[in-house]
């Protein structure tokens, strides 16, 4: 993504939005993944 078209987003606030993103994904993932392990469906990886 170009950063650079968005001069008026601080180079903080754009690591704060990323981080906080990172963090709710991981944790998506993790429940998505805990979801499909107790289900005993076929499970694709």
């Amino acid at each position: 993504m170009p950063f650079f078209l968005l001069p008026h987003i601080s180079i903080h606030k754009l690591r704060l939005i990323y981080s906080n993103h990172k963090h709710y994904f991981s944790r998506f993932k993790k429940e998505k993944l805990i979801e499909k392990f107790s289900r005993f469906d076929k499970i694709h990886i």
